[in-house]
């Protein structure tokens, strides 16, 4: 049998781990160099041919970023800038996907199409709109295809994002305090941004694509969750303003896609991962 060769960046991240284990009859080949240094991405791509090329090594956490946003800079813009411009210089693949976030757009009552307005709500999200803005000006010759991702999770996430950070208050804690949950989010499910990730790769899709689920999820009900699942009481104080991002998918669904599990599904696969990963028995 042949394999079909996918060069990939971030491939120890928690989306680069999922895609390598859910794509079947594809052989990754996986850069594991610093994405900001060009004589690294020079020796990976030296004389490859990819099918497609995934790039997904980035500093994601927004706390990160604005603690070290030079060195975020150097990682997410800088990187993506070296990285395609030597894609197009040899020729190394005929379509490229690019993983960028909802951070990109202003909050918005509304569902969030990719013509909505563009106002960065982190210093991650202008790091990622920063290098979409050098892929779409630059008019590369290579197909491109960039992902605007909304929210998702991982038992393997780290613990500053929002629902492993609930998570492990609720393990750890017997009476929880929370303070600025007053917002509405979109998560998706891993397995489905798998599913869209897969089609847009088998149809080479070009052009932006909103990733989410579509579904207004208030995180006071996921706090909620895991107070019933743990039995524990919780209190908030909050006087933040409350903001909404979430997904109009529209345009993805149009090529045959639909997400299939709900925030439910993802929460109980989270502790059901938590529970596998960390060998815990259950009573």
């Amino acid at each position: 049998m042949s394999f079909k060769i996918i060069g990939i960046t971030g491939s120890k991240g928690v989306l680069g781990q999922q895609l390598i284990k859910k794509f079947s009859n594809v052989k990754f080949d996986c850069f594991k160099g610093d994405i900001s240094k060009k004589k690294d991405i020079k020796k990976w791509l030296k004389g490859k041919k990819f099918e497609a090329l995934f790039h997904f090594a980035a500093i994601v956490p927004t706390q990160e970023v604005s603690k070290d946003f030079d060195r975020s800079l150097k990682v997410n813009y800088h990187g993506s800038k070296l990285l395609i411009d030597e894609v197009e210089k040899n020729k190394s693949t005929k379509w490229f996907l690019f993983a960028s976030t909802s951070h990109v757009y202003k909050f918005s009552k509304s569902k969030i199409s990719e013509k909505s307005i563009i106002k960065p709500i982190t210093k991650y999200g202008l790091t990622k709109l920063m290098a979409e803005k050098y892929l779409l000006k630059k008019k590369i010759k290579t197909e491109t295809c960039i992902i605007r991702i909304f929210s998702y999770t991982s038992f393997n996430q780290k613990k500053s994002f929002f629902i492993p950070s609930i998570y492990k208050k609720f393990r750890s804690n017997d009476l929880i305090n929370l303070n600025n949950v007053n917002h509405v989010r979109d998560f998706i499910d891993i397995s489905d941004i798998i599913s869209a990730i897969k089609l847009l790769y088998r149809k080479k899709s070009k052009g932006i694509y909103n990733l989410g689920s579509s579904k207004p999820i208030p995180l006071k009900k996921i706090i909620k969750y895991f107070s019933n699942m743990f039995k524990k009481k919780y209190m908030i104080s909050d006087n933040a303003k409350k903001t909404f991002l979430v997904a109009n998918v529209r345009k993805l669904v149009k090529l045959g896609w639909t997400p299939k599990k709900n925030i439910e599904n993802t929460l109980k696969d989270y502790h059901l991962g938590f529970i596998r990963n960390n060998k815990i028995s259950i009573k």
